[in-house]
């Protein structure tokens, strides 16, 4: 595929972000939303100035963004973790950069 996403999507170390974030979250308790899907919507919501509430909207709506987030198809149940997810590591996320390798 062509698009800026999917080129984005395979330049992107997601191992060497899931390695760096996977020690914020318990072996205990649900199983989390993946840490690449967290990690792409905040990149998302930065590279499209978008609030944690559009960014939810904009992603069922555009495969491209879902694929930029590593699905293969839509799923909908993570959805309101992930914007509570967005919520609090959001400010987070500003002091450190994810895009840069």
């Amino acid at each position: 595929m062509d698009h800026p996403l999917v080129k984005l999507a395979g330049e992107i170390s997601w191992d060497k972000i899931e390695a760096e974030f996977s020690g914020l979250f318990s072996e205990q308790g649900r199983p989390s939303v993946a840490i690449r899907k967290i990690a792409g919507m905040l990149l998302l919501k930065d590279m499209f100035k978008e609030s944690d509430e559009s960014v939810i909207e904009r992603w069922i709506e555009n495969a491209y963004w879902q694929y930029f987030t590593g699905e293969a198809f839509s799923d909908r149940t993570a959805l309101p973790f992930i914007l509570i997810i967005i919520q609090y590591y959001g400010s987070y996320t500003r002091s450190y950069r994810l895009y840069e390798h």
